[in-house]
């Protein structure tokens, strides 16, 4: 077990980032698990943590010094050992060796995930503000959509842009949550996971394509990067999958999707607009060309429900890394659902603090 304190005592330690925290491993079967360094952005902490497999704290790295919560999502790391995270909107690259920041872009509000393309040019959502008269008798109303954005590191500037509300429209595709107000600023498509793929294949053709999930939409898109055309896309306001009443969804408020090699999906799906409210890791199989998607895994446990953050990502040994957020907690589970790997982080009076996302790099 490994204890962790700060130099600095803060009175709403319960919200801001510098609090103490326990890391407790209750489950390990080295045999089965896949072994290597677990990392994850804790939303009570405002920190990336980096453990290994008997939760020793290896690294310890303050984002932010506020409550930011979906940012803490917004990390990779590289096989050079450095790690591509978002601080404050502004992508950067951290030395884990040595906590230098060997590079720092501009100011970009990039937020919720963060990628290093093949061609070594950073891609994340960002965000811009759109406006629409959502019926004849409301103002105006401001929403917040979202742009996904490619930078060039070597030159810092924008050299690719796919915004949202010129291809989806926000009167016709919304979730109901934001009808209710008179105007004012709404989160219209929040989208927290964005993906990039070289030579994908679809309908005979090979594309660079992009994908991006809408939390608030209940769909993610693959989009051609050449032409900025949706190849096709999935959930409530998809080409597939977007049959059916609320409940019968396929996911709900969903984080880290992700495109596996074999063209099935992983994410974390929250559930919020399932009945009733369950979170889970699943797995759809997704042909878009015979126009189907259906289950081809889940996983859940009773009780288990976080309405925010998560994630849910296949391991090279088929196995599924899943953050239970509202626990505090990190699980690996065999494809036949057996936990083999199981972290606790917890802080004062042993109250769970909030695992926003993960991720499991193995060890060299």
């Amino acid at each position: 077990m490994k204890r962790i304190g700060c130099s600095l005592t803060i009175l709403f330690a319960a919200l801001l980032g510098c609090q103490p925290y326990e890391i407790e491993v209750t489950i390990y079967d080295p045999d089965r698990a896949y072994n290597g360094y677990t990392f994850f952005g804790s939303g009570t902490n405002q920190k990336i943590i980096g453990v290994n497999m008997e939760g020793e704290v290896l690294w310890d790295f303050q984002v932010y010094d506020s409550l930011q919560l979906g940012e803490m999502a917004a990390f990779e790391v590289q096989e050079d050992g450095t790690m591509l995270f978002i601080q404050h909107g502004v992508p950067r690259v951290l030395d884990l060796s040595d906590y230098s920041i060997p590079y720092e872009g501009p100011d970009i509000l990039g937020h919720h995930d963060i990628t290093l393309t093949p061609m070594r040019t950073i891609l994340c959502p960002t965000r811009e503000a759109i406006y629409v008269d959502h019926e004849p008798w409301r103002p105006y109303n401001t929403l917040t959509a979202d742009v996904i954005t490619e930078l060039d590191m070597a030159s810092n500037e924008i050299i690719w842009e796919w915004h949202l509300g010129d291809y989806i429209d926000p009167i016709e595709h919304h979730h109901k949550s934001i009808e209710y107000p008179l105007g004012g600023v709404r989160d219209w498509s929040h989208v927290n996971t964005v993906q990039f793929f070289q030579d994908y294949v679809f309908e005979g053709n090979t594309y660079d394509a992009v994908l991006f999930n809408s939390r608030q939409l209940n769909t993610f898109w693959v989009v051609d990067y050449a032409t900025s055309e949706i190849l096709w896309s999935c959930g409530e306001h998809g080409i597939l999958g977007s049959e059916g009443p609320d409940e019968a969804l396929l996911f709900s408020h969903s984080h880290q999707v992700e495109l596996l090699s074999n063209g099935n999906v992983m994410m974390y799906d929250n559930g919020n607009d399932h009945s009733p409210r369950s979170s889970r890791a699943l797995e759809l199989h997704v042909d878009p060309v015979a126009q189907v998607v259906e289950e081809a895994w889940s996983w859940t446990e009773p009780g288990m429900f976080d309405f925010w953050g998560g994630a849910a990502k296949k391991l090279p040994n088929g196995n599924v890394i899943l953050t239970n957020v509202g626990r505090g907690r990190i699980i690996e589970i065999t494809p036949s659902g057996e936990i083999v790997w199981e972290m606790f982080m917890r802080g004062t009076l042993r109250i769970p603090h909030a695992i926003y996302s993960c991720d499991r790099v193995p060890y060299e």
